[in-house]
């Protein structure tokens, strides 16, 4: 599952992904990673599992940038 996989027009890319602490936003994370393309990742509260997510795409070859950023819950 950690393999790289090739999707033309990601590599040496930059996404940003939010709520990339865990579950779907994570998979999404490290699917982007795997694919080539360098990340930022956002999530609620939880520095440490941002932080976790993003050295597992460094361990992929990738630079990856993570950060608190908790919008609110409701609109006005």
């Amino acid at each position: 599952m950690g393999e790289q996989m090739e999707v033309p027009g990601l590599r040496g890319r930059v996404a940003v992904i939010t709520a990339a602490g865990q579950n779907i936003g994570k998979a999404v994370a490290l699917a982007f990673a795997r694919a080539g393309a360098h990340i930022v990742i956002t999530g609620g509260n939880d520095l440490a599992k941002i932080e976790a997510v993003a050295d597992e795409a460094r361990s992929l070859g990738v630079e990856a940038m993570a950060s608190i950023c908790d919008g609110p819950t409701r609109l006005p």
